[in-house]
């Protein structure tokens, strides 16, 4: 069974969307959202990389956005050898 057949859809309206914005930022200890995008850039070295991905684990953000410029496959799979990442076998 796919997962997605295990979960009824939830429907994107406002209600639902600031409920769950409300309830992520009280999880993260932030005011907005903004705190978390704005309190974490990640514009560094490649080897500053693991201490910046553990720096915003403790902080309890689990998830990063990237945006590669140019050749894609290139720009992630750079991020990804600086993080540490390995490709699941």
């Amino acid at each position: 069974m796919k997962i997605s057949a295990a979960f009824p859809p939830v429907p994107a309206t406002p209600e639902h969307c600031a409920r769950r914005d409300a309830w992520l930022l009280d999880r993260l200890g932030l005011r907005h959202a903004g705190e978390a995008v704005s309190g974490a850039p990640l514009v560094c070295r490649p080897a500053e990389l693991p201490e910046r991905l553990a720096g915003l684990a403790t902080r309890r953000i689990t998830e990063v956005a990237i945006q590669p410029m140019g050749d894609i496959a290139r720009g992630l799979t750079a991020f990804a050898r600086a993080a540490g990442l390995q490709r699941a076998a």
